[in-house]
């Protein structure tokens, strides 16, 4: 913003919304440095300074983040193969950051994840697609207001090489063709 609209005299206001509605009040000073004191007195009232208006509630582990982000899950029609992929990052992830002891969602960072990360087994589709399911459950947990930021949203892509699909050779697709003729 540029200074000359911070010098402007016009009345402040503070404008605010916890979960759905929303907040208008004066902030009766027509000076920016007083409305933004009352507005960081705000945010620390309502619990909204770092996620968007949304109070953040926490301390929350890993372990329940991720048993809520599972009991979600069946409401969205997924397979159970689906479900079980999920449930593995589930036991993975709290065994992975803190070993014996009880982690927080607060306590992942995009560091510690590109260090797990640097653990997974497999091929390329299947470390991104690992990622894929990590990312998601971030989102879920930032949606819930868990977490202020998510952590593995700075995680770099997995490139997967993906080969085209190559065609029959003519006397190998005439051999197919002549399989489906029913003999006599």
């Amino acid at each position: 913003m540029p200074d000359s609209s911070r010098r402007c005299s016009c009345p402040k206001h503070l404008q605010w919304s916890p979960n759905v509605r929303q907040f208008r009040v004066s902030a009766r000073t027509r000076s920016w440095e007083n409305a933004e004191r009352l507005a960081r007195a705000k945010e620390k009232e309502t619990g909204s300074a770092t996620n968007g208006g949304k109070p953040i509630i926490g301390p929350m582990t890993v372990a329940d983040a991720v048993a809520k982000y599972l009991a979600d899950k069946p409401q969205q029609g997924l397979f159970d193969d689906t479900t079980s992929k999920l449930e593995n990052i589930g036991e993975a992830i709290p065994r992975l950051v803190y070993v014996g002891q009880r982690p927080y969602l607060r306590d992942l960072d995009l560091e510690r994840l590109r260090e797990w990360r640097g653990t997974w087994k497999g091929g390329a589709l299947t470390r991104k697609k690992l990622q894929e399911r990590v990312q998601g459950l971030f989102w879920f947990c930032l949606r819930s207001g868990w977490i202020g930021s998510h952590p593995a949203k700075g995680l770099s892509k997995i490139q997967v090489e993906d080969p085209p699909t190559d065609y029959f050779p003519k006397e190998e697709f005439a051999k197919i063709v002549d399989s489906t003729y029913l003999d006599d």
